[in-house]
């Protein structure tokens, strides 16, 4: 090896030396960089003299006998710490004699409560993670680092960093290798439609609850057996397609789409959905001085759909849903009013079927303005030429959910191959 070569290497090994030391701010468990120079001088604070000493071939049980009766310290050694070892040292402090003549060979300590535990040199592996965020995986594999196993994390990189023995590195590795995996995730599609009163007379279609053996559920925060005649809210699932009920449903005048998004959710992860608007209205706040200063607030009003997907190993999607319908108003106080019906929910389906949550019903104001054109717009005079009419409609707000489990050909099928990219 050249010795250019040489000095490439140690800068090496002094990188990946000091990365483990000085890697920043651990939340699972922190490297504790002890300094065991001090420990050692405060356990020998009445030994006062340098070490001169010479060991051909010597045993390295001997030699840590003549280092236990040097010191007045108990030393002990794990089962790993065996063979025979030469070194002369000359008038040297005993932190440095006794430090020197293990770290070179191959061997660590420790020191405790006045015994001293030497071991064999733990191994560093430097896991770069792909997928899972270090600090998940640092939680996850801490019982099996062994106490003179240490673990640090460098969050900005998402490496883990574990210094333990071969052995147990071993266990560690394939533990990592099984949970550092690309996590599953869900498409959803989801609609939020406002139907009229009497949109399932004039329509013909019925998105109310029907019990059969197809779309009969039983879920948290719903009754578990409601008749056609329940004006509560339900819950029901619907298999197959349907784009002839949704084509329906578009047409019709008594439908007000609020929402139709899709999301890509990763499995077991919170998403949320928002849709509606914003009611601002001022408040005012004195100070002690006597200040009076104005603040805008605002009420959030809508429909508002937490979910959270989970998939389970037969393919199933257990679905925990929070809809929140709210509706308010500013009123002549300029205070807000604000009504509230929300419900949690948990459902299991099959990849592609279709929840449908309904019987949220609130009442719901229009406005409607009765003017004469272009007279009505006239500044004073054209106030005599129009009339503004509210009327309260009660309509009700059903959402419809339908999860899918992403597969790589899924992935494939909206994701450019990179062969294809490199060839353009």
């Amino acid at each position: 090896m050249s010795n250019s070569m040489k000095k490439i290497y140690l800068i090496g090994l002094w990188l990946v030396i000091g990365c483990f030391l000085f890697v920043g701010n651990v939340n699972a468990e922190e490297i504790k960089v002890v300094d065991k120079k001090v420990l050692l001088q405060k356990a020998l604070k009445n030994y006062n003299k340098n070490i001169t000493a010479k060991f051909v071939k010597t045993d390295i049980q001997t030699i840590l006998k003549f280092f236990a009766v040097e010191f007045g310290l108990n030393i002990v050694s794990t089962p790993e710490v065996i063979g025979s070892l030469s070194f002369t040292v000359k008038d040297v402090g005993p932190f440095d004699a006794f430090d020197s003549v293990l770290t070179v060979n191959g061997y660590d300590w420790n020191l405790e409560n006045k015994i001293i535990r030497v071991f064999k040199q733990n191994p560093v592996r430097i896991f770069s993670l792909n997928y899972v965020k270090a600090v998940e995986i640092a939680s996850a594999v801490r019982n099996l680092v062994s106490e003179s196993g240490k673990i640090s994390i460098n969050p900005e990189t998402n490496i883990l960093i574990i210094k333990d023995a071969a052995s147990n590195l071993k266990s560690i590795s394939k533990l990592i290798k099984d949970l550092d995996q690309p996590p599953r995730q869900v498409l959803v599609e989801v609609k939020v439609l406002e139907l009229q009163k009497d949109f399932s007379r004039t329509t013909g279609i019925n998105l109310a609850y029907e019990r059969s053996a197809d779309n009969y559920v039983k879920s948290n925060g719903f009754a578990s057996t409601p008749g056609d005649s329940s004006k509560g809210m339900f819950v029901k699932v619907l298999s197959g397609d349907l784009s002839a009920i949704v084509n329906a449903v578009e047409s019709n005048s008594k439908v007000n789409f609020l929402a139709q998004p899709k999301l890509l959710v990763l499995n077991h992860k919170k998403a949320t959905i928002n849709t509606g608007r914003k009611l601002g209205y001022k408040t005012y706040l004195e100070s002690s001085s006597g200040t009076v200063s104005e603040v805008v607030n605002f009420l959030n009003i809508g429909t508002t759909l937490t979910f959270t997907p989970h998939i389970s190993e037969d393919n199933h999607i257990l679905m925990e849903i929070k809809p929140t319908i709210s509706d308010g108003e500013i009123n002549a106080s300029q205070l807000p009013e604000e009504s509230l019906t929300e419900t949690d929910t948990s459902v299991m389906v099959r990849d592609g079927q279709t929840i449908v949550i309904g019987g949220l019903i609130r009442n719901k104001k229009n406005k409607t303005v009765n003017a004469v054109p272009f007279i009505s717009d006239v500044p004073f005079i054209g106030m005599l030429f129009r009339k503004d009419t509210i009327t309260n409609e009660k309509v009700e707000t059903v959402i419809l959910i339908t999860p899918y489990i992403v597969t790589p050909e899924m992935l494939l099928e909206t994701v450019p191959m990179l062969d294809e990219l490199e060839n353009q």
